[in-house]
């Protein structure tokens, strides 16, 4: 499995640098939606961009959830795969993630492929646009070995302005967030 899951963080990076140096040397910095792709890629066009971000979290203590903090982040994302697909990445001072979204027309879904680095982790999710929002929830395993769902959700709010959510769910009806960042386009102004 850890062999499989190198393959695949070098080959996101593989794609992510050639797809990136194509869109910057053709059509800018964060490239361009083909107009040949299918409409829905267009469902992420509100995170394209570069964005600063404000998040509070919690974690996992003594059997509650408990505030643990804040920080701030940078969240930037471009077309890749010449307009097809949409690659972002994510840094604050823990964690540096690469995200690679493709739209599947065949099932109507995104699929969707995640990266980080120290601790590795790769995965593998798929999000579905629900009232407006994009919506992604997945299966997770906690340290302590115990499975559990994830619902992570981007909630565009306003022109150049998203709330990311991502959840601990534990019925339909029940759930804890576990990390709440609200992000605004930087200003392009000098």
């Amino acid at each position: 499995m850890l062999n499989s899951s190198k393959k695949l963080l070098g080959l996101l990076c593989a794609v992510a640098q050639l797809s990136c140096a194509s869109s910057v040397d053709q059509q800018g910095i964060y490239g361009m939606l083909n107009p040949s792709a299918p409409p829905q890629v267009s469902q992420y066009a509100f995170m394209i961009g570069t964005f600063d971000c404000h998040a509070w979290y919690r974690e996992f203590r003594d059997g509650h959830w408990v505030e643990a903090g804040e920080r701030d982040a940078v969240w930037t994302a471009r077309y890749v795969l010449d307009g097809y697909a949409i690659m972002d990445e994510y840094r604050d001072e823990t964690s540096n993630n690469v995200v690679v979204r493709v739209f599947d027309p065949a099932d109507n879904v995104w699929r969707i492929q995640y990266a980080r680095a120290n601790p590795t982790v790769v995965r593998s999710a798929a999000a579905r646009e629900v009232d407006g929002n994009m919506v992604m929830l997945t299966e997770q395993v906690s340290p302590s070995g115990h499975t559990y769902s994830e619902r992570v959700t981007f909630h565009p709010l306003a022109d150049g302005v998203y709330r990311w959510t991502q959840e601990v769910v534990y019925s339909p009806t029940s759930s804890v967030i576990i990390f709440d960042m609200r992000c605004a386009r930087r200003s392009t102004a000098h």
